[in-house]
């Protein structure tokens, strides 16, 4: 079984989503065109989905609390997904809704991402992440409220989703080099020294990897250990690259 068949039997399964029907509540919440929806299939973008399923879940939360932040980060992913996009404004349509405050939230935290007065690199990377630690806060809300964001199994759950996040920055980064600079946004391959990246590979693939062997058995654990292998593969393949070229 894929992982990605797992997932979607789990949402299913243990929480009785209805993918069609969240996917058209959310469309219509964020007024979005027919082809704009398609990033909320959750067999075409699984990672739109998968946090509030998957952590709450591990913690064994209620399904309220589950529906509430897979609509939410549904919502908030569809946002990000859209910001850039000239043909309409996610902004105007979002307008006064419940939603306004996350896209406010992630429109600041790609502010913070612009190309301005020198900083540390570890401060531009911590600007870069802000984007998807909003969402990973809103996907996660109403589960940290009911099991409380202290409890040892959520804090290692999130250590664990934050880490690999973080290691797919870099590959983000590594791909989004043109549109960065469109768009004049800071980007760790374009804009830093060739070593400064260099030197957090190592560190997050170590930590990423502790992490997520310190989580039990389960499908949260499963899928980031599959992302951590992908990720490792193309980060091997950037690496051999930048170390070409430098």
């Amino acid at each position: 079984m894929s992982l990605v068949t797992a997932f979607v039997e789990c949402g299913e399964r243990t929480y009785g989503i209805n993918w069609t029907a969240m996917q058209r509540s959310v469309s219509q919440r964020l007024a979005l065109a027919p082809g704009e929806s398609a990033v909320l299939d959750p067999w075409q973008h699984p990672t739109y989905w998968c946090v509030p399923i998957l952590v709450g879940s591990y913690l064994g939360s209620s399904t309220a609390a589950v529906h509430r932040d897979t609509a939410d980060f549904l919502s908030g992913c569809a946002i990000r997904h859209l910001m850039f996009k000239r043909a309409r404004s996610i902004g105007a349509r979002v307008g006064e809704s419940g939603d306004s405050e996350v896209f406010r939230a992630i429109a600041a935290a790609y502010e913070g991402c612009q190309i301005g007065a020198p900083a540390a690199f570890e401060a531009q990377f911590s600007a870069k992440c802000q984007p998807w630690m909003i969402l990973l806060g809103v996907g996660t809300r109403s589960i940290a409220a009911e099991v409380g964001d202290q409890h040892p199994d959520f804090q290692a759950a999130m250590t664990a989703i934050v880490l690999v996040y973080s290691l797919l920055q870099l590959v983000d980064d590594w791909h989004d080099r043109d549109d960065d600079h469109n768009r004049e946004h800071w980007n760790m391959w374009a804009d830093a020294t060739a070593v400064e990246p260099l030197t957090v590979v190592e560190p997050l693939l170590r930590g990423s990897r502790a992490a997520a062997v310190r989580l039990r058995p389960h499908l949260l654990r499963r899928a980031l250990a599959s992302q951590l292998h992908d990720t490792a593969e193309e980060l091997s393949e950037i690496v051999t690259q930048v170390g070409a070229h430098g």
